[in-house]
C-alpha cells in the first residue's frame, strides 16, 4: 500500500489520528528488499520531518541505500527556499553529504534553481566545501562566476574554496581565478579583499602555477 501513487494523500489525511501506526509501517517499508517501496518510503518519512510531525534524528539516524540518500537529498532541495523548514534541509543536506560522499547530483538544483541567497547561506556553503570537496566545489565555482551578484558578498567562500584548490581541474581553477580577478576589480579600495586576493593568490601559485598569469599580471598592476 505505502507504495502506490496514491500512498501520501492517505498518509496525510489520517497522520494525526494514526501516527504511530504510519510512522511503524514507513519505518518498516525503508527498510525493505523491495527498491521502489524503500525510496516511496524514505521520501514520505522526509517530508514529515520537514513538516514537523517527526524529528530529524529519526531520518539523520536511518541507514540509507545510495538511492534513498539520493530521494532524501533531493526533498530537501526542493523545500531549501521554504522558511519553515530551511534550517531542517541545511542539516538534511549536511548529514546526507557527509554520510554518502558529497557527489549527490540532486544538491546541484540549488545552483541551478537558484535557490541559494549568500546571505543566509554563507554558513552552510563553507560546511559544505569542506564536507564535499571537489564536486560540490566545482559546481559552487561556477554558479559563483555566472551569477549577477555582488562578488565580494562571496570573498569568504572564495578563500575557503582556495584551501581545496589542490582537487580541483584545469578548467575548474581558470574559473576560480576568474572569480578572483572580478573580486579583486570589486573591492580594489578595500584593504582585506585585497589581502584576501594576494592570499589567494599565493595559494594557487603553489597549486597550479599555469593557471595564474592573468591573475599575476592583474597583481603586478596595484
Amino acid at each position: 500500500m505505502l507504495g502506490a501513487p496514491q500512498a501520501w494523500p492517505l498518509v496525510a489525511r489520517f497522520w494525526d489520528e494514526e501516527s504511530n501506526y504510519f510512522n511503524k509501517k514507513l519505518m518498516f517499508s525503508a527498510q525493505s528488499h523491495i527498491e521502489d517501496l524503500q525510496n516511496s518510503a524514505t521520501d514520505m518519512l522526509t517530508v514529515l520531518v520537514l513538516m514537523k510531525n517527526l524529528p530529524i534524528e529519526l531520518l539523520l539516524n536511518m541507514p540509507l541505500t545510495p538511492a534513498q540518500a539520493e530521494t532524501v537529498c533531493r526533498q530537501a532541495v526542493d523545500n531549501f527556499d521554504d522558511d519553515r523548514c530551511h534550517e531542517l534541509c541545511v542539516q538534511i543536506l549536511q548529514s546526507i553529504l557527509m554520510r554518502h560522499g558529497g557527489e549527490l547530483h540532486p544538491i546541484e538544483a540549488l545552483f541551478y534553481d537558484k535557490k541559494i541567497h549568500i546571505h543566509r547561506d554563507k554558513a552552510f556553503l563553507e560546511s559544505i566545501i569542506e564536507i564535499s570537496g571537489c564536486h560540490f566545489t566545482s559546481q559552487l565555482i561556477k554558479y559563483i562566476k555566472e551569477s549577477e551578484d555582488d562578488i565580494s558578498d562571496y570573498a569568504e567562500i572564495l578563500v575557503s574554496i582556495g584551501k581545496a584548490l589542490s582537487c580541483l581541474s584545469y578548467w575548474d581553477t581558470e574559473a576560480y581565478v576568474a572569480c578572483i580577478m572580478r573580486l579583486f576589480h570589486s573591492g580594489r579600495n578595500n584593504q582585506e579583499i585585497k589581502r584576501a586576493c594576494l592570499d589567494i593568490w599565493d595559494t594557487v601559485f603553489l597549486t597550479n602555477s599555469i593557471t595564474i598569469r592573468s591573475l599575476a599580471d592583474l597583481l603586478d598592476n596595484v
